[in-house]
Protein backbone atom coordinates (compact mmCIF):
# COMPACT_ATOMS: atom_id res chain seq x y z
CA UNK A 1 0.00 0.00 0.00
CA UNK A 2 3.03 2.14 0.94
CA UNK A 3 4.48 1.58 -2.91
CA UNK A 4 1.20 2.13 -4.11
CA UNK A 5 1.02 5.84 -2.57
CA UNK A 6 4.61 6.78 -2.98
CA UNK A 7 4.19 5.56 -6.96
CA UNK A 8 1.12 8.06 -7.24
CA UNK A 9 2.64 10.85 -5.78
CA UNK A 10 5.88 10.21 -8.50
CA UNK A 11 3.54 10.11 -10.95
CA UNK A 12 1.63 13.51 -9.96
CA UNK A 13 4.85 15.28 -9.90
CA UNK A 14 5.98 13.67 -13.61
CA UNK A 15 2.60 14.76 -14.95
CA UNK A 16 3.22 18.10 -13.43
CA UNK A 17 7.01 18.58 -14.86
CA UNK A 18 5.93 17.09 -18.10
CA UNK A 19 3.04 19.66 -18.32
CA UNK A 20 5.18 22.61 -17.22
CA UNK A 21 7.74 22.11 -20.18
CA UNK A 22 4.43 23.38 -22.72
CA UNK A 23 3.52 25.98 -20.02
CA UNK A 24 6.01 28.69 -18.62
CA UNK A 25 6.10 29.06 -15.21
CA UNK A 26 5.94 32.22 -13.07
CA UNK A 27 8.65 33.77 -11.29
CA UNK A 28 7.74 36.98 -9.69
CA UNK A 29 9.57 39.46 -6.98
CA UNK A 30 7.48 41.79 -4.44
CA UNK A 31 7.27 43.75 -1.76
CA UNK A 32 5.07 44.71 1.21
CA UNK A 33 4.30 46.05 4.46
CA UNK A 34 2.25 46.16 7.22
CA UNK A 35 2.17 45.25 11.21
CA UNK A 36 4.36 42.56 13.59
CA UNK A 37 3.13 41.81 16.35
CA UNK A 38 4.04 39.89 19.98
CA UNK A 39 1.85 37.94 22.20
CA UNK A 40 3.65 37.16 25.53
CA UNK A 41 3.46 38.07 29.00
CA UNK A 42 4.02 42.33 28.20
CA UNK A 43 1.27 41.56 25.77
CA UNK A 44 -1.51 40.58 28.86
CA UNK A 45 -4.02 43.60 29.70
CA UNK A 46 -1.88 45.82 26.78
CA UNK A 47 -3.66 47.71 24.17
CA UNK A 48 -3.07 47.31 20.13
CA UNK A 49 -0.18 49.94 20.10
CA UNK A 50 1.76 48.78 22.26
CA UNK A 51 2.47 45.12 21.40
CA UNK A 52 2.17 45.85 17.41
CA UNK A 53 4.29 47.33 15.42
CA UNK A 54 5.74 47.30 11.65
CA UNK A 55 6.94 45.26 9.39
CA UNK A 56 8.11 45.17 5.48
CA UNK A 57 9.19 42.48 3.57
CA UNK A 58 10.85 41.74 0.00
CA UNK A 59 10.44 38.56 -1.34
CA UNK A 60 11.66 36.09 -4.95
CA UNK A 61 8.62 33.39 -5.42
CA UNK A 62 9.40 31.10 -8.57
CA UNK A 63 6.33 28.87 -9.26
CA UNK A 64 7.64 24.60 -9.73
CA UNK A 65 4.71 22.46 -10.78
CA UNK A 66 1.52 24.07 -12.89
CA UNK A 67 1.81 27.37 -11.70
CA UNK A 68 0.05 26.53 -8.01
CA UNK A 69 2.95 25.15 -6.41
CA UNK A 70 5.68 27.22 -5.75
CA UNK A 71 8.60 28.63 -3.15
CA UNK A 72 8.75 31.59 -2.09
CA UNK A 73 12.32 33.10 -0.51
CA UNK A 74 11.61 36.02 2.08
CA UNK A 75 13.41 38.53 3.67
CA UNK A 76 11.52 40.68 6.48
CA UNK A 77 12.68 43.96 9.21
CA UNK A 78 10.78 45.08 11.67
CA UNK A 79 9.88 46.04 15.30
CA UNK A 80 9.03 44.08 17.84
CA UNK A 81 7.99 45.26 21.65
CA UNK A 82 5.42 44.78 24.67
CA UNK A 83 4.54 47.22 27.26
CA UNK A 84 1.90 46.52 29.99
CA UNK A 85 3.21 48.72 32.49
CA UNK A 86 0.71 51.48 32.39
CA UNK A 87 -2.19 49.15 32.27
CA UNK A 88 -3.92 47.35 35.39
CA UNK A 89 -2.25 43.97 35.40
CA UNK A 90 -2.81 41.92 38.67
CA UNK A 91 -2.20 38.33 37.52
CA UNK A 92 0.43 39.12 34.88
CA UNK A 93 4.04 40.17 35.20
CA UNK A 94 4.44 44.14 34.13
CA UNK A 95 7.61 45.26 31.96
CA UNK A 96 8.38 46.28 28.84
CA UNK A 97 10.94 45.51 25.74
CA UNK A 98 11.50 46.63 22.20
CA UNK A 99 13.84 45.34 19.51
CA UNK A 100 14.38 45.39 15.69
CA UNK A 101 14.36 42.53 14.43
CA UNK A 102 15.39 40.63 10.86
CA UNK A 103 14.49 37.93 9.50
CA UNK A 104 14.83 35.62 6.43
CA UNK A 105 12.90 32.28 5.44
CA UNK A 106 12.53 29.81 2.23
CA UNK A 107 8.08 28.51 2.13
CA UNK A 108 7.04 25.81 0.19
CA UNK A 109 3.45 27.37 -0.70
CA UNK A 110 -0.09 26.35 -2.91
CA UNK A 111 -2.20 28.57 -4.74
CA UNK A 112 -6.03 27.70 -4.55
CA UNK A 113 -6.87 28.45 -8.63
CA UNK A 114 -3.87 29.37 -10.74
CA UNK A 115 -3.59 33.05 -11.54
CA UNK A 116 -2.53 32.65 -14.82
CA UNK A 117 -6.31 31.75 -15.71
CA UNK A 118 -8.05 33.30 -12.75
CA UNK A 119 -8.17 36.40 -11.36
CA UNK A 120 -7.83 35.88 -7.33
CA UNK A 121 -6.61 32.69 -5.43
CA UNK A 122 -6.36 32.25 -1.80
CA UNK A 123 -3.40 30.66 -0.91
CA UNK A 124 -1.56 28.90 1.83
CA UNK A 125 2.24 28.05 2.79
CA UNK A 126 4.82 26.95 5.50
CA UNK A 127 8.34 26.59 5.45
CA UNK A 128 11.60 27.53 7.59
CA UNK A 129 13.77 30.38 8.40
CA UNK A 130 16.09 32.15 10.86
CA UNK A 131 15.29 35.70 12.63
CA UNK A 132 18.09 37.92 14.57
CA UNK A 133 17.23 40.52 17.52
CA UNK A 134 19.10 43.66 16.98
CA UNK A 135 19.23 46.84 19.87
CA UNK A 136 17.33 44.96 22.27
CA UNK A 137 16.34 46.67 25.44
CA UNK A 138 14.24 45.46 28.35
CA UNK A 139 12.60 47.58 31.41
CA UNK A 140 14.03 44.62 33.67
CA UNK A 141 17.20 46.16 32.76
CA UNK A 142 18.59 42.31 31.97
CA UNK A 143 20.54 41.99 28.68
CA UNK A 144 19.35 39.00 26.35
CA UNK A 145 21.63 36.20 26.02
CA UNK A 146 23.26 36.30 22.78
CA UNK A 147 21.94 32.69 22.03
CA UNK A 148 18.55 33.67 22.44
CA UNK A 149 18.85 36.80 19.77
CA UNK A 150 19.15 34.50 16.72
CA UNK A 151 16.85 31.24 16.35
CA UNK A 152 15.33 29.53 13.80
CA UNK A 153 11.48 29.78 13.56
CA UNK A 154 8.66 28.11 11.23
CA UNK A 155 6.83 30.42 9.55
CA UNK A 156 2.76 29.42 8.39
CA UNK A 157 0.37 31.82 6.46
CA UNK A 158 -1.87 32.23 5.00
CA UNK A 159 -3.36 35.10 2.33
CA UNK A 160 -5.06 35.78 -0.59
CA UNK A 161 -3.72 37.38 -4.19
CA UNK A 162 -5.56 39.11 -7.04
CA UNK A 163 -4.76 40.22 -10.46
CA UNK A 164 -4.74 43.62 -11.20
CA UNK A 165 -2.69 43.93 -14.30
CA UNK A 166 -1.17 40.98 -16.54
CA UNK A 167 2.33 41.73 -14.48
CA UNK A 168 1.12 42.60 -10.82
CA UNK A 169 -0.69 40.81 -8.26
CA UNK A 170 -1.90 42.43 -5.37
CA UNK A 171 -1.96 40.52 -2.10
CA UNK A 172 -3.08 40.18 1.69
CA UNK A 173 -1.22 38.14 4.25
CA UNK A 174 -1.06 36.88 7.85
CA UNK A 175 2.41 34.93 8.97
CA UNK A 176 2.57 33.43 12.10
CA UNK A 177 5.95 32.10 13.33
CA UNK A 178 6.48 28.95 15.91
CA UNK A 179 9.32 27.52 18.12
CA UNK A 180 10.80 31.06 18.33
CA UNK A 181 13.00 31.62 21.48
CA UNK A 182 11.84 33.99 24.29
CA UNK A 183 11.41 37.20 22.95
CA UNK A 184 10.73 39.24 26.65
CA UNK A 185 13.32 38.12 28.72
CA UNK A 186 10.72 36.60 31.32
CA UNK A 187 11.47 32.99 31.50
CA UNK A 188 12.68 30.64 34.63
CA UNK A 189 11.77 27.97 36.86
CA UNK A 190 8.07 27.16 36.95
CA UNK A 191 7.25 30.11 34.28
CA UNK A 192 5.28 29.51 31.22
CA UNK A 193 5.51 32.31 29.21
CA UNK A 194 4.87 31.29 25.32
CA UNK A 195 6.02 33.96 23.12
CA UNK A 196 4.58 34.22 19.36
CA UNK A 197 5.44 37.08 16.42
CA UNK A 198 3.13 37.53 13.89
CA UNK A 199 2.54 39.84 10.97
CA UNK A 200 -0.42 41.26 8.86
CA UNK A 201 0.83 42.34 5.03
CA UNK A 202 -0.44 43.65 2.05
CA UNK A 203 1.26 44.08 -0.52
CA UNK A 204 2.50 43.69 -4.13
CA UNK A 205 4.07 41.25 -6.76
CA UNK A 206 5.25 42.10 -10.45
CA UNK A 207 5.64 39.10 -12.69
CA UNK A 208 9.09 38.45 -14.39
CA UNK A 209 7.32 36.68 -17.61
CA UNK A 210 3.62 37.17 -17.08
CA UNK A 211 3.64 38.30 -21.11
CA UNK A 212 2.03 35.07 -22.12
CA UNK A 213 -1.01 35.41 -19.39
CA UNK A 214 -4.02 36.69 -20.66
CA UNK A 215 -6.96 38.56 -18.57
CA UNK A 216 -10.18 35.57 -17.73
CA UNK A 217 -12.72 35.68 -16.57
CA UNK A 218 -12.88 33.85 -12.97
CA UNK A 219 -14.86 31.14 -13.56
Amino acid sequence: MKKAGLVFIMMAIACGVIHAQDHELQKSWGVGAGALGYTGRYSVNADLSTKVSYNVNALYQQHIINNNVWVRANGVFGQLKGDNTSFENSRAAKGSFSTNMAELSVLAGLDIFDLSKKRFTPYVAAGVGAYSLLGYKASNGATKPNKDKTAFVVPVLGGVAFKATNKIAVFAEGNVRLLNKNLDNVYGTGVSNPNRYYSINIGARYSLNASDIVNKPIW
